[in-house]
């Protein structure tokens, strides 16, 4: 199945144009909301949603912004709406209680998203074990995040995600490269990239559109990465 990877939006409809390039799955990395017209991204949410309603492989990410307005976090980050907080809180509540929003997807048994990685730090934090599979993996840490958000929150020393122990939704790619996961191919965003940047053929990093608005990534297997442009 060759999927779309569809990075950081903050509101941003590009996606849109995206959906044209050919393609089996659409898979979105996160951080739909901040840093843009509040009303717009709630519009630019619900579009999504609804192509998600009528697409049902479409897959839908956390990224570390969503975590402002969802309960058991009590952080706020940058760009965020307080204006908008309760009803983004109330739709973001009812998709992970429905399945529909997670932090992380298998591709294959060897290719992961998430929003900005998976480090063996941060599992063996939170005892996960080093030797599995991209499906095992993502299984584990949706399940981590269902019966505790905490550690997905960003830690008092991790430095905006500048720590190996930092979550999936946090994690810089310095420290990720350090700490990653190994043996498995990671696509995040997360992280601004002048271009789609493929890191010793383990890490690939997405978050280009305030670069290039036409540049997406899709993939069917971890061995054939293919960039493509509008």
């Amino acid at each position: 199945m060759k999927y779309l990877i569809i990075p950081d939006l903050h509101g941003k409809d590009v996606w849109l144009n995206a959906i044209n390039i050919a393609h089996e799955a659409v898979l979105f990395l996160g951080d739909y909301f901040d840093y843009f017209d509040p009303e717009k991204e709630i519009e630019n949410f619900f579009e999504i949603l609804n192509y998600k309603k009528v697409h049902s492989r479409t897959i839908l990410l956390l990224g570390n912004h969503e975590l402002s307005y969802i309960s058991g976090i009590d952080q706020k980050y940058s760009g965020f709406h307080s204006e908008t907080f309760h009803l983004i809180s109330s739709v973001l509540e009812e998709l992970i209680s429905k399945r529909w929003l997670k932090v992380a997807h298998a591709i294959d048994e060897r290719t992961i998203c998430t929003h900005a990685g998976i480090s063996t730090a941060f599992c063996i934090q939170n005892n996960i074990p080093l030797d599995l599979n991209a499906i095992e993996l993502a299984q584990h840490v949706n399940d981590l995040f269902l019966t505790n958000r905490k550690p997905f929150a960003l830690g008092n020393n991790h430095y905006h995600g500048n720590s190996i122990y930092a979550s999936p939704l946090w994690i810089r790619p310095e420290m990720l490269q350090v700490s990653r996961y190994e043996n498995l191919f990671q696509i995040v965003g997360h992280t601004q990239h002048e271009s789609l940047t493929i890191v010793d053929d383990a890490i690939c990093f997405t978050d280009v559109l305030n670069f290039d608005d036409t540049l997406f990534l899709t993939i069917s297997e971890w061995e054939s990465l293919k960039i493509l442009g509008k």
